[in-house]
């Protein structure tokens, strides 16, 4: 990769992250575990001593594990094809930076199951902050498997995307699933968006054709 490419990827990287702040497990002052917060200063190679600001703090029932099994759903033989891919790799471990095969970051999660499921995947970003940007804006009542899901739980205000998801459920149905690389969990199901704890911080959904 030349040189200048390859810096630019990382300052991409570093921005998404939060310049330095990147995505792990965080335990709150009163004893809760909080997944995917920026709570870790590389200055100092250690965690924040303080709740970290904004953090929304989800409950067991909130993200739960759920049964990812073929539910009935009317997929097409190519949505089929890509929700398959994407569940394929449940259960891996979320690695900052991650591209596959085995641990992924959020975006790189993203990238590859598209990449994985006969997409292209040159014109898309690396980083969540950037795909968002160059999407095509797509609203709920029109999601289809593959849409992505962009979560913002930063502190810079709406419009600094820091998290994303793909949606498997089909178009119409009454939930939205959405399959992401956190990391709390590594590659999991959020059986539904809409009554999720990640339902306040969905910036809005994308699409890439």
């Amino acid at each position: 990769m030349p040189k200048l490419k390859l810096l630019n990827t990382l300052k991409e990287e570093v921005t998404e992250q939060g310049y330095g702040h990147y995505f792990r497990d965080w335990k709150t002052s009163d004893g809760k575990t909080v997944g995917d917060t920026r709570g870790f200063d590389f200055t100092t190679n250690k965690p924040f001593d303080k709740d970290y600001k904004n953090v929304i703090t989800p409950t067991p029932e909130d993200e739960e594990e759920i049964d990812v099994g073929g539910g009935g759903t009317e997929l097409s033989a190519n949505e089929t094809k890509l929700v398959d891919t994407a569940k394929s790799k449940i259960g891996r471990p979320y690695l900052w930076g991650g591209n596959g095969p085995d641990k992924f970051d959020c975006s790189g999660y993203v990238r590859w199951v598209i990449k994985n499921s006969g997409g292209n995947i040159s014109e898309i970003p690396r980083t969540a902050h950037y795909m968002y940007k160059k999407a095509k804006k797509v609203s709920e009542n029109d999601l289809q498997p593959g849409d992505l899901v962009f979560i913002d739980t930063s502190d810079r205000g709406i419009g600094f995307i820091d998290h994303v998801g793909m949606v498997i459920s089909p178009k119409g149905s009454d939930k939205i699933q959405m399959i992401h690389a956190s990391g709390s969990k590594g590659v999991n199901v959020v059986d539904d968006l809409k009554t999720s704890w990640y339902k306040n911080t969905i910036a809005g959904y994308g699409r890439f054709e």
